[in-house]
């Protein structure tokens, strides 16, 4: 079978990541290519297994139907927020077999605050498809409340990439990066944007510094808006009373993927103070590294990390419990963290050893169980089956096809 993927050319991104695994994943058994975003050029190219087709115009509206007609696949596989790729309802009866793998980052705020509420233009939208597979249960259940059939298959990790390294070592990445010795490292890594916070962690680590000043942070990502980020971070910080390679140090993005093992590494807890999200692969990439996490009690991390992390409270308005919310495109609503919870909770992991133990080990179980790749292409393997039809054969021909 023929699969031809759309989504983000850069494995930095989730979206690029996830694809790459899941095409590399897929490529024992199928032809596979992939639309990525950013990637301009006018060659396809080949890319590990897989063909690397450049998409132009706006998230690659203007390459989908050529490469169609070139590729000519089973399978359309998309991975994308849905404002990114609402276009194709315009092709819908030129398309092969859809499955979208959608995000779905929050919800839209509703009466009975059951936060199950979808922007109803991107319902109509992905009913569109043939199939829809979610990435989180969270998501499977929006999508489900609003009629939409669902698959469940989780994102992956590369359980040989990330992992955890000996005292020694991490402490001389530590030094590497101008880390005094025996600082404790609260790190963030982000895209620079407002769903995820930074101001809040930046806040975060003002509070924390003001009652352990061996706290120190470190950011993973673009932090100024002359290279594509919301927020100037090096001046918030400043106005926070945080002093550059004394109480916060950056490392830019750009790092080869393999590489921010050794940044997770460096870390003596992770912190994502965030305000929603579909997945938020860094906590996988984390708990794999061996770093204990606290990160918002929202979306989709109390099922992702729930038992092995510090969960940071969400406010609520006075009397009920409907989180206080700001809202994004579409209506999407996002939470702001209580900091002051999340100073407590870290405060925690810092002078507990053996609870910063206890959920590394929990962790790294659940990674190996849930979302290493070994784990998860096989169900995409088997998903895929189904879009042939072959998923309800007799297991006598599964046998002779070689399916089982």
């Amino acid at each position: 079978m023929k699969v031809l993927a759309l989504t983000d050319y850069s494995r930095r991104t989730a979206f690029g990541l996830q694809m790459d695994y899941l095409l590399n994943g897929l490529s024992s058994e199928h032809q596979c290519a992939l639309i990525g975003w950013g990637h301009t050029g006018d060659e396809i190219e080949n890319r590990g297994s897989y063909m690397l087709f450049p998409a132009m115009g706006d998230f690659g509206n203007q390459s989908l139907i050529p490469a169609i007609q070139m590729f000519k696949p089973d399978v359309l596989l998309t991975m994308a927020d849905s404002r990114m790729i609402s276009w194709m309802a315009q092709l819908k009866g030129n398309l092969p077999t859809w499955v979208n793998y959608p995000v779905i980052d929050g919800h839209v705020w509703d009466i009975e605050n059951k936060q199950t509420k979808w922007p109803s233009e991107w319902v109509e939208f992905m009913k569109l498809a043939d199939y829809t597979v979610a990435h989180s249960r969270f998501s499977q259940t929006l999508l489900r409340a609003n009629y939409i059939t669902t698959d469940y298959i989780p994102h992956m990790i590369d359980v040989n990439i990330f992992k955890p390294l000996p005292q020694e070592i991490r402490n001389q990445i530590k030094a590497n990066l101008g880390i005094p010795a025996n600082s404790f490292v609260v790190g963030f890594n982000f895209k620079n944007m407002m769903r995820k916070q930074p101001d809040k962690f930046l806040q975060i680590l003002a509070l924390l510094r003001k009652e352990e000043k061996n706290i120190v942070g470190l950011v993973h990502t673009n932090i100024s808006r002359q290279f594509g980020g919301e927020f100037e971070i090096p001046n918030i910080a400043k106005d926070y009373g945080l002093e550059a390679n004394k109480d916060i140090f950056a490392t830019p993005v750009g790092m080869p993927y393999p590489q921010m093992n050794l940044w997770y590494n460096a870390l003596d807890c992770y912190l994502a103070p965030v305000g929603g999200e579909s997945f938020q692969v860094p906590l996988i990439e984390a708990m794999a590294a061996g770093v204990p996490i606290a990160t918002s009690n929202y979306t989709t991390a109390p099922e992702i990390c729930g038992d092995c992390a510090e969960l940071i409270d969400v406010p609520t308005y006075l009397g009920t419990n409907v989180p206080i919310t700001f809202g994004s495109y579409m209506g999407v609503e996002f939470v702001i963290p209580d900091i002051f919870d999340a100073k407590r909770r870290v405060l925690k992991l810092y002078r507990n050893k053996e609870l910063r133990e206890e959920y590394i080990m929990k962790a790294s179980e659940k990674v190996l169980k849930t979302y290493s790749v070994e784990v998860v292409i096989p169900q995409w393997k088997k998903f895929m089956r189904k879009t042939e039809g072959l998923e309800d054969l007799p297991e006598e021909w599964k046998s002779k096809l070689g399916l089982q």
